[in-house]
């Protein structure tokens, strides 16, 4: 005969999340599957200071090349 005590409820209720949990999970990978990625190439020049990453930059986008400034 089957126990009718609270751990019997307990584990009907973690059983019932984990399913709803699942259903989450797959919703996230659903709209992550509607993501529209479009592959980009890109060049990184090392510069020895400041001044030469202002120059190179201003130099770059005379030509109207589209440039991202990155500091490490």
């Amino acid at each position: 005969m089957p126990c009718r005590c609270s751990c019997t409820f307990y584990i009907k209720n973690r059983l019932r999340r984990r399913k709803n949990s699942k259903k989450t999970k797959n919703d996230k990978m659903e709209k992550e599957k509607k993501f529209n990625y479009q592959q980009q190439y890109g060049v990184i020049a090392i510069c020895k200071d400041e001044a030469e990453q202002i120059r190179v930059y201003n130099e770059l986008k005379k030509q109207g090349l589209t440039l991202k400034v990155v500091t490490v």
